[in-house]
């Protein structure tokens, strides 16, 4: 063939063979020509996110990424990549790219793919960001006596910083604590004072407190008187709480009127009146209502709060109401802090009908929040500004919550209005750095035929988005209360009215601890001898279920041996361990079985507890209603009339636990009140005299 017309034919089948792709038939080379050779992708560059890193806080992180290409600049997804630290003791790098600061100084990450290799320099140098001392407060019972305080600089996460050394320290009153060069605080004279150490920009103040006072003795501080004649109790609730910023426990009190013998709570009731005890100088507690508030206060409250509401860094105190009487004629209160004293604010506009509530950030806004335990379950959102913004609980629907049905997760029966129940508590059950929220006494019904019947009373577990509308994710259900458990659906005998969160068992998950009274009895008028009540200890197993150990928490302790429904978790005795400390009263003085002798139980570390021996409660009671006696000379006819309330532990700044005794009388005396009005006197019990 002529070399002209072989190139026309060439040109031919190779416009043919362009024609032809895309078509189905299978199209190959023709036989002689030699097959494309596969190129494989080579790492040949690697690119980080970012080759400048500083630190200046031990343990922070930041996460490098490495992008790798080919010999053509094409991205390898997928291609292997290395990682290494050239001084690991300075700043480590995970197998994922996550680097974190170790100690000050220099290193460099490498990122390794095949021959290729990108490098990145990290620099770690500490900053001190704020100074921290070995305890919250100093605190002395003696004069002339020495404590030193420990002050260490730390950067932005809590790290020390080797060689930052306070270099200044200096008292605020030196008639009562003095402080050398090195931190050693010396007691001088009775009062308060504020220690602070400097270093460089930074300083920080720790506070000390000196209590020198002569011997206490019990004795009847203060007293209360109902308007009305017509309730079965009269009894008083409280909140404690460092008011003045001494370090000994203050408390705000008031008297609630109880039950009717109908079984009504909070029906028409009347307001009580709200006091607020300090502790002076003398170590004695005084009503300085007056001289705080500038006025009497009565509220329509069950359980007062105490939380930092306007911002201040002070304890402002929150009222809610406990009524059926309308908003307008019966306001919750909020006493807010200003100029060393409380302002009155009345809130109508948050009105409730109460049995308790709680206070904590739940929104994570650094300002606090409150939930409130009632029907309607209403969420009370702070500003930090003393305004409180009324929300409530949402579902999936976004209606709120108290207007649904919601499934229980793992169970039959659903959470139903009315709402939460009797009292609210927070915990981080799953460990995700949100609250989550217990309520105990929550109504829950069962399908029963075409309609919903009454399943229990029970304790519930809410998971909450609290960025999105407090939308509760899942309800879970709580273990079925002792008094409960053998006992037919919609017939109830637990009325649980308290609970509490921690770590009992130290596993590092958020347990659970709820206190039961008997609901058929509770009901008929707070009769002292028949009270009774039962504790329950939920172990959380971390996937949302908990464990049932109430029949093994308490060994030796009869069945229903208990004396209140409160309930105060706390390291009294100083081993790291939370005990119990059973803060209830209505210890019998006629003739029946009473209450526990040792209110506080010493914690095991496993969610169990021993008897701790400490303050006798019995003996306690029988003191009160002496020292009531003597002071309002109660005839000896109707000595027998008196109820002992809830006691509370208040503690002092150097750690001893004085007790705060309510005494109720109902009996008619001359000298006293009229027949039948009941009269609660608060009787002071100082450290050791019980122990």
């Amino acid at each position: 063939m002529k070399p002209e017309l072989a190139a026309v034919v060439g040109v031919a089948l190779l416009s043919l063979s362009i024609l032809g792709c895309g078509s189905d038939a299978p199209v190959g080379p023709t036989e002689g020509d030699a097959p494309t050779p596969v190129v494989t992708p080579v790492a040949t560059a690697v690119t980080l996110s970012t080759t400048v890193l500083s630190f200046s806080s031990l343990g922070a992180t930041e996460q490098l990424t490495a992008t790798v290409q080919d010999q053509n600049e094409a991205t390898m997804d997928g291609a292997p990549v290395s990682w290494a630290s050239s001084a690991p003791s300075v700043a480590s790098v995970s197998s994922s790219g996550l680097v974190t600061a170790v100690a000050d100084g220099e290193a460099t990450i490498s990122a390794t793919s095949g021959s290729a290799m990108a490098t990145g320099s990290v620099t770690v140098d500490q900053v001190p960001e704020s100074i921290q001392f070995d305890r919250e407060w100093v605190a002395f019972d003696e004069l002339d006596v020495t404590d030193m305080v420990l002050a260490t600089v730390i950067d932005a996460l809590k790290n020390p910083i080797e060689g930052a050394e306070v270099v200044a320290w200096t008292t605020s009153k030196a008639e009562v604590a003095t402080v050398d060069a090195s931190g050693r605080v010396t007691s001088v004279g009775a009062g308060t004072a504020q220690i602070t150490a400097s270093f460089e920009a930074l300083s920080a103040s720790i506070g000390v407190t000196v209590n020198i006072w002569d011997p206490l003795q019990p004795s009847v501080i203060g007293s209360f008187t109902s308007s009305r004649d017509d309730i079965a109790g009269y009894i008083t609730t409280r909140a404690v709480a460092d008011l003045n910023g001494d370090f000994n426990d203050d408390f705000v009190i008031t008297g609630w009127t109880g039950c009717r013998p109908e079984g009504a709570c909070g029906v028409r009731n009347p307001p009580v009146p709200v006091k607020l005890f300090i502790r002076g100088d003398d170590g004695r507690f005084v009503d300085k209502t007056l001289d705080l508030v500038g006025q009497e206060v009565e509220a329509w409250v069950n359980v007062p709060v105490i939380a930092d509401l306007n911002g201040d860094g002070t304890p402002d105190i929150f009222l809610g109401g406990f009524t059926d009487l309308p908003a307008a004629e019966a306001p919750s209160k909020l006493l807010l802090s200003s100029g060393g004293g409380y302002s009155v604010v009345e809130a109508p506009h948050l009105f409730f009908w109460a049995h308790s509530a709680e206070a904590a950030d739940l929104d994570g806004d650094g300002c606090m929040d409150i939930a409130i335990s009632e029907a309607t379950s209403p969420i009370l959102m702070g500003d930090c500004t003393g305004n409180l913004f009324r929300s409530g609980y949402t579902h999936g629907t976004g209606r709120p919550l108290h207007y649904e049905k919601i499934p229980i997760e793992g169970a039959d029966h659903v959470l139903s209005t009315p709402g939460l129940g009797a009292h609210t508590c927070f915990g981080d059950f799953n460990r995700d750095g949100s609250l989550d929220v217990v309520t105990v006494d929550s109504s829950t019904e069962i399908q029963d035929g075409d309609g919903w019947s009454l399943y229990a009373q029970d304790g519930v577990v809410l998971n909450v988005d609290w960025s999105s509308s407090a939308r509760v994710r899942e309800v879970y259900a709580l273990p079925t209360p002792v008094r409960d458990r053998e006992r037919p659906l919609g017939q109830l005998g637990s009325h649980d009215m308290r609970c509490a969160v921690a770590d009992l068992d130290g596993d590092g998950y958020d347990d659970i601890f709820v206190s039961s009274a008997i609901g058929d009895v509770y009901w008929q008028g707070l009769e002292v001898a028949d009270w009774d009540s039962q504790f329950q200890v939920y172990l959380n197993k971390g996937d949302w279920t908990f464990e049932d150990i109430s029949d093994s928490a308490f060994p030796g302790r009869g069945p229903w041996e208990v004396p209140g429904f409160s309930i105060l978790l706390e390291d009294f005795n100083a081993d790291g361990v939370l005990d119990l400390f059973l803060s209830g009263g209505n210890i019998s003085l006629t003739g029946g079985e009473g209450g526990e002798p040792n209110p506080i139980w010493l914690g095991n570390g496993d969610g169990t507890f021993r008897r701790g021996g400490l303050p006798d409660l019995v003996a306690m009671a029988y003191t009160g209603r002496d020292r009531v006696v003597e002071f309002a000379d109660i005839p000896d006819n109707v000595v027998d009339g008196v109820i002992i309330g809830e006691i509370a532990p208040l503690r002092r700044a150097t750690g001893e636990i004085d007790f705060l005794v309510p005494v109720t009388s109902r009996a008619g005396y001359s000298s006293a009140v009229p027949s039948g009005v009941p009269t609660i006197f608060l009787v002071f019990i100082p450290a050791g005299v019980h122990s």
